[in-house]
C-alpha cells in the first residue's frame, strides 16, 4: 500500500514518489476513477468519500496521512 501525506495548502505531496511507488498510485488511482465513472449513484459515492476519505482510498490501495 503506498501512503504519502498531503500538506494543508493545495494538497500538494509532501513525499516524491520513486517509480514503484508511482506505478502503485496510479494502479490505485485508476481503479478509483473506473469505479467512480462506474458507479451507479454517483452521488453516494462522492458522499461515501466525504465522509471517510482515508478509508475509500484505502480500499483502493492508496492511503493518505
Amino acid at each position: 500500500m503506498l501512503r504519502f501525506g498531503l500538506d494543508h495548502l493545495g494538497g500538494k505531496m509532501s513525499q516524491t514518489l520513486n517509480a514503484a511507488e508511482r506505478k502503485t498510485f496510479i494502479a490505485g488511482y485508476s481503479k478509483l476513477l473506473t469505479a467512480a465513472w462506474s458507479a451507479s449513484d454517483f452521488p453516494a459515492f462522492i458522499a461515501n468519500i466525504e465522509a471517510d476519505p482515508v478509508a475509500v482510498l484505502s480500499g483502493y490501495g492508496i492511503e493518505i496521512s
